[in-house]
């Protein structure tokens, strides 16, 4: 609760819809804007499996871990990914290995095509980053695979940024928060998070978030989450996010003393699907468009008779002209929030 409301706080969350599953006691999914972090300029080493080593060129993964590791005062780093001796396809191998505060890893162009190629990269079974650093970042590696068994390949408790761009990373046991732990993933140009099969597992006390830019895309089951963990899927410009990530049409509600709040939109059409709060016969319930969409804007009215009392409850968000009768072309969204008078 105190994450999201975090969130909120730092000015991050355009638009929530949370997902609650049938029993109401669900891991939460919302929709959001992220902020983005520049990272300062890094130290870069060249991981280069089959090829000549020399200098900061590296053959075997454990040296140049070790390298990073015992370089004083550098604690970002860029790893660049070189296949032109392993057939663009190379691999960590089996593995612990120590990372430093922030790592990038960048695939380079084959030089056999030159501009056109970037190289893939694979993990042996339990490659594990330990310890794991707050900064994660993979770029230009069209497609990344761990197959992890015992391990995850980063266990998180703390928190930790995963940036991707032009990257697809997908296998198993990927990624874990347990704890606590808080994981922002940020997918960028065309950038997958999973290819239909759980990567990222999260556990009743963690929060993973998750942007989705530029034409990336999020597929469906990439997360296993524990009850009370969360996952906000924040999605914007032209990407691509799943339908099954709003599947059952929801809206789960954050609570402070007594005050909810959140965003829903008229998906159906000058109304909304059922918005879950904690509904009371004296609840107060406001609402107010921040958002048009569509060829026409009504007023916004919640129907006592589309409220269901409960704890969840839930009500329904309705768009009307001024005959009361509703405006089918409002696909906007809006603002609640619902206050107990008690009376």
């Amino acid at each position: 609760m105190q994450k999201e409301w975090y969130a909120l706080y730092m000015g991050l969350c355009v638009g929530k819809v949370f997902i609650a599953t049938t029993n109401q006691t669900m891991s939460k999914i919302g929709i959001c804007l992220l902020a983005f972090v520049v990272c300062a300029s890094a130290v870069s080493v060249t991981y280069r499996p089959g090829g000549p080593a020399t200098g900061t060129i590296f053959t075997d993964f454990g040296a140049l871990a070790a390298y990073i590791q015992t370089s004083i005062g550098d604690n970002r780093w860029t790893i660049q990914i070189d296949g032109s001796f392993s057939g663009g396809s190379p691999s960590i191998p089996t593995g612990v290995y120590p990372m430093p505060y922030a790592v990038r890893f960048v695939g380079l162009p084959n030089p056999a095509y030159p501009g056109t190629s970037y190289p893939t990269l694979a993990g042996a079974s339990d490659v594990v980053l330990q310890p794991p650093p707050v900064e994660l970042a993979f770029r230009n590696l069209p497609y990344i695979e761990f197959l992890n068994i015992a391990t995850p390949v980063v266990t998180v408790n703390n928190s930790l940024d995963v940036d991707l761009e032009n990257c697809a990373i997908f296998g198993a046991n990927v990624f874990s928060a347990v704890r606590g732990g808080l994981i922002n993933f940020n997918l960028y140009t065309f950038a997958s998070l999973g290819l239909g099969s759980p990567i990222v597992s999260v556990d009743s006390t963690s929060t993973v978030i998750v942007g989705v830019l530029d034409g990336s895309f999020l597929p469906a089951n990439t997360f296993t989450v524990a009850v009370g963990g969360v996952v906000d899927v924040y999605a914007v410009d032209s990407s691509n996010v799943d339908p099954s990530y709003q599947a059952t049409f929801l809206s789960l509600a954050s609570q402070i003393s007594g005050i909810q709040s959140g965003e829903a939109s008229l998906s159906l059409g000058g109304q909304s699907h059922p918005i879950v709060a904690i509904v009371t016969a004296t609840s107060r319930i406001t609402v107010s468009h921040n958002h048009q969409n569509g060829t026409s804007v009504g007023t916004l009215l919640v129907p006592k008779n589309l409220r269901v009392i409960g704890n969840p409850g839930s009500f329904v968000v309705k768009s009307v002209d001024l005959s009361g009768v509703r405006v089918h072309h409002d696909h906007g969204s809006f603002d609640w929030h619902i206050i107990d008078t008690g009376k």
